[in-house]
């Protein structure tokens, strides 16, 4: 049997592909954008906001795989600390409760004294709590410490919950349990998973009540509680990619600076496992450079859609216009691509699995295929010249819209033709990622 020297070289450039890096197999890319290392070596490649304290930091290849990534994000944080020496520090009370802050020298029956305490009174014989808005999120971890005092003085009030959330009737609402003080300063600390955003409610209690020491006690007004010392620490975080870092050499970043539209990239203390993870509504990066004139582009993607709904989600868009430029995109349930027109475009059969989606402008042809297999293309002769900045899960042009709701894992842009390089790039990226 004869085998052409060009088959042979052409099969053991695949073999070799695998321990390349896809930028040794295919230079001269113009933009590159991965978790994983593109160049063979240990790039920068992201940038992390935490979701506790918005602190920011930059992150190698090797910090994402080793947890440096997720350490960093899920690092203990003290997202509120009381400090009652100057008023009630943003508690409100109810009208059956009264909340004075800047109390000093408040001692128990053991003569232990503190300062800086909130004194929080009940003025009714009914339900008396204070709330203030902690900045928890539902789904993250959080510590919650304090010292309190129910002086014995009181008739009915011995104790306090803490509850997540605003409402709640029973003691399994309150995850801190009932806290009883024996009318001396009480420590507590536990932690729990928040089942609601933002308001946290601190109820007086009344033990009598047994199942429901949250309820009304005749007899109560008057009672007191003494608290000091309230810290919430977050425990486990989200993080958010503010800079997806370019890989090619051209500095050519995906950056977000708003907060609320930058894509997850760990989800309640996790590192999300197929790449960074887009909303659909509002989260986007934008180059920090267009890509200029060419007749040619190759695209290799790592994405996998949250739905197959019909909606049109960009993945990668390059466009001045409706009809100038190029777009890389899921709509009515397949991947497509266009060139400088909305038609004629290559399209395939979407899923919602991870799919390695690949796209290339010929000198004839746009074609797009997905995890390997057989090519669809159309007639395509045209050269851009885009000036508009491309966005990532997002339009490029006029406002953002038509917003990408799922992961990308992988993104390396080329303004030339890779076709002849799919297979030795696609073999690469299925050995990192086992798509197919």
């Amino acid at each position: 049997m004869h085998i052409s020297l060009d088959s042979a070289l052409g099969r053991q450039r695949r073999l070799n592909s695998v321990g390349e890096s896809v930028l040794q197999i295919a230079p001269n890319a113009a933009a590159a954008y991965s978790l994983r290392s593109l160049t063979g070596g240990d790039p920068q490649v992201v940038r992390v906001r935490r979701g506790s304290d918005n602190a920011e930091r930059d992150f190698t290849a090797s910090g994402v795989t080793s947890g440096a990534l997720t350490s960093f994000v899920n690092e203990d944080v003290t997202i509120y600390q009381s400090d009652f020496s100057a008023g009630v520090n943003g508690f409100n009370a109810t009208s059956t409760t009264t909340a004075t802050g800047n109390q000093d020298g408040v001692s128990d029956s053991a003569g232990t004294s503190k300062d800086n305490v909130l004194k929080v009174v009940k003025a009714a014989d009914a339900q008396g709590y204070i709330q203030r808005d902690q900045g928890v999120v539902a789904g993250l971890t959080y510590t919650v410490s304090g010292s309190f005092l129910a002086p014995s003085a009181n008739t009915s009030v011995d104790g306090i919950m803490i509850k997540d959330g605003l409402a709640g009737s029973s003691l399994s609402d309150y995850p801190s349990g009932y806290l009883v003080s024996d009318g001396t300063w009480k420590d507590f600390s536990f932690s729990y998973t928040a089942a609601s955003d933002g308001n946290q409610r601190v109820q007086l209690g009344i033990s009598s009540l047994g199942s429901n020491p949250n309820s009304s006690s005749t007899g109560s007004s008057g009672d007191i509680v003494y608290i000091a010392d309230l810290k919430f620490v977050e425990t486990i975080s989200n993080g958010f990619v503010e800079t997806w870092y370019d890989q090619s050499g051209n500095s050519n970043d995906a950056v977000q600076e708003t907060a609320g539209s930058q894509p997850k990239i760990v989800n309640a203390g996790s590192l999300i496992s197929k790449g960074l993870d887009f909303d659909g509504t509002d989260d986007f990066l934008q180059l920090d450079a267009a890509l200029g004139a060419t007749n040619a582009q190759s695209i290799f993607g790592v994405v996998e859609l949250n739905a197959l709904d019909g909606s049109n989600e960009l993945i990668l868009d390059n466009r001045d216009g409706s009809g100038d430029g190029s777009a890389y995109f899921a709509a009515s349930n397949q991947f497509r691509y266009l060139f400088d027109s909305n038609s004629p475009l290559a399209q395939l059969s979407a899923s919602t699995d991870t799919s390695l989606v690949s796209a290339f402008k010929t000198s004839s042809d746009v074609a797009i295929g997905i995890d390997g297999g057989t090519l669809d293309t159309a007639s395509n002769t045209e050269t851009l010249s885009v000036t508009t900045v491309p966005r990532i899960g997002s339009r490029s042009f006029s406002s953002g819209a038509l917003f990408f709701a799922g992961e990308i894992a992988e993104l390396v842009l080329y303004n030339t033709d890779k076709s002849a390089d799919r297979t030795a790039v696609e073999t690469n990226i299925n050995s990192h990622y086992s798509i197919f």
